[in-house]
């Protein structure tokens, strides 16, 4: 049995719920991407979800609200990378300059999600055979990507390095936002790294299916090194199961309250 309302986040990862995200059946028949139907539907269940998300970390810190937004979970299969994509997008649809980066070295995923052929990426920058401008790619609705559409030899020296300390310093004073995808946490020391380079790190776990001591082990491996992290994510909820475990939020009141959405 998995973690499957806010109150077992609180309990069992110490951690506040920042909200939980619904699995999309429909459009995942249909082949049509979350952040698409985010674009779509900009009143939906699933769009104002992602919304009160963004909303929380911006009033985590009154005073110094986090730019730069590490999304990581446990193990693969979370939901992570379609996650990062759909708050990229929805940041970049509010007007806030946002920059999504792909820093999964050992499965990149993003370039996929938005379907992106990028000619260069984050690895030419890095490894210095093309100029960051090369590396960008810009979206139709006003998000900037940094992908990466081939793997490193070494990834570990690539996020370690002093060069990525400067991207992201860079980055960040160029963008109102970025968004960070990082790999799992208990596969690679990656995010561990990287946690230190952003201002906060959400922790995505998959409703029902992630069992407490994954994410249990992985928050132990982040605060070993003194992550700020800002709370937890239930993502793929089934929200019809979900209304009998009674999570006071949009999962409890969407049956009830559809009328607020336009699905």
């Amino acid at each position: 049995r998995g973690i499957r309302t806010n109150r077992e986040i609180e309990q069992q990862l110490g951690l506040p719920c920042l909200g939980q995200v619904p699995y999309l059946a429909d459009i995942a028949k249909k082949r049509q991407k979350p952040h698409e139907y985010l674009l779509a539907k900009p009143r939906s269940g699933y769009a104002e979800s992602i919304r009160s998300i963004s909303t929380y970390l911006r009033m985590s810190n009154i005073d110094n609200p986090p730019s730069v937004i590490q999304v990581t979970s446990s193990i693969p299969g979370e939901g992570k990378s379609t996650f990062s994509t759909s708050l990229a997008t929805l940041l970049a649809k509010s007007g806030k300059s946002t920059l999504l980066v792909d820093l999964d070295f050992h499965h990149p995923s993003i370039a996929r999600e938005l379907g992106l052929e990028p000619d260069h990426c984050l690895v030419d920058y890095m490894v210095g055979d093309a100029p960051l401008e090369k590396a960008l790619f810009s979206s139709d609705f006003g998000l900037t990507v940094l992908p990466v559409r081939r793997q490193a030899a070494d990834p570990s020296v690539l996020v370690t390095s002093q060069r990525m300390r400067q991207l992201i310093d860079q980055l960040k004073s160029q963008y109102d936002y970025v968004v960070v995808d990082s790999p799992p946490v208990l596969l690679v020391s990656d995010p561990k790294a990287t946690s230190e380079l952003v201002d906060a790190t959400i922790l995505l776990v998959r409703w029902q299916e992630t069992h407490a001591d994954k994410p249990q082990n992985a928050l132990k491996e982040l605060d070993a090194v003194g992550a700020r992290i800002a709370g937890a994510v239930l993502a793929q909820v089934d929200m019809k199961k979900q209304e009998q475990y009674g999570y006071a939020g949009v999962g409890s009141y969407y049956k009830n309250y559809r009328k607020y959405y336009v699905d």
